[in-house]
């Protein structure tokens, strides 16, 4: 009798440690997305073990699709162009390679294909405006400055991809040690996160004049775009940007910044998107599957949970 019981306890432990298991790796993580320029989908990378693939959804976190996945590659950063009629992404081998390339994938047609591949370790990606060129982070080297470093691209560089004749110009000469965070504004400027010249902090880059400034205001005293993850323009006049716990809003005629919403979940903020079709902010938090619509002022208008139900 007690060797049943103790082959019935066995076999409960094993069956509940094999059910553990296959649900972690079934649901997987959020780790960027985008909403597309009508307001109407939204574009996201969702990682899941060693995996990462693309999905996209409505704004309400349903109809979830998976448009990106492959046996051996992993694709993340999705952008969507100006017009909502393309979704750029990275794709990757690693760690089985270092090769990275830049894809596009026709919203229209549901079909992607691989734009350039070479020996820069490509990060980040965006069209622009006009659709012909590909604006890119790119790396010349991966590996660590010290023996406790973790082994991360070097190197950085913005690169610019004429997508007619293939041919690729780099449009900076940073040779930076770390860049993120690549934002295509307007008329050919762009921000991004970088050490520059001793200073740790968000610089605008004006590929027209060939300058770089780095972004400033009087009520920083926290420093807060240390901690810059990502940036949107509003309009002409206002940008909005996240850092470590919080998103900020600045005033460029005042030359402030002002928080607009605090983290709920106590973790960094993620990524963030803007839509001018719906005036709304579309914000996530590390370690949270859950996708917030904001207005301007920071109110919560509905929380998004991403439906896999018919993926």
């Amino acid at each position: 009798m007690k060797k049943n019981i103790k082959k019935i306890v066995m076999l409960l432990i094993c069956f509940t440690m094999f059910n553990c298991n296959s649900d972690t790796k079934e649901i997987g993580h959020l780790v960027t997305f985008d909403i597309d320029p009508l307001g109407n989908n939204l574009v996201f990378s969702w990682k899941t073990d060693d995996k990462t693939s693309i999905y996209k959804c409505d704004t309400d976190g349903k109809n979830v699709k998976k448009i990106l996945e492959n046996d051996s590659l992993s694709y993340y950063a999705p952008r969507y162009s100006k017009e909502g009629d393309s979704i750029v992404f990275i794709a990757t081998d690693y760690p089985n390679s270092l090769l990275t390339s830049i894809g596009v994938w026709n919203v229209k047609e549901n079909s992607g294909k691989l734009i350039v591949t070479d020996s820069l370790l490509k990060t980040e990606a965006v069209l622009s405006p006009a659709g012909n060129k590909l604006i890119f982070l790119g790396a010349k080297e991966y590996g660590n400055y010290s023996s406790i470093g973790r082994k991360a691209p070097h190197g950085f560089d913005i690169y610019e991809l004429n997508i007619k004749n293939n041919l690729i110009k780099r449009l900076t000469n940073f040779n930076a040690y770390q860049m993120n965070h690549l934002n295509y504004m307007q008329k050919d400027k762009f921000t991004f996160s970088s050490f520059l010249d001793g200073k740790d902090g968000v610089f605008l880059y004006d590929d027209l004049v060939k300058n770089t400034s780095m972004i400033t205001f009087k009520n920083d005293s926290l420093k807060s775009l240390n901690g810059f993850s990502k940036a949107d323009y509003i309009n002409d006049t206002e940008l909005v940007y996240s850092s470590y716990y919080q998103v900020n809003l600045v005033d460029f005629r005042k030359g402030t910044s002002k928080k607009i919403y605090k983290s709920k979940s106590g973790n960094h903020i993620s990524n963030l998107s803007y839509s001018k079709q719906l005036n709304k902010l579309f914000v996530s938090e590390q370690k949270q599957d859950l996708i917030y619509a904001l207005d301007l002022d920071g109110n919560l208008i509905k929380t998004i949970q991403l439906s896999f139900e018919n993926k």
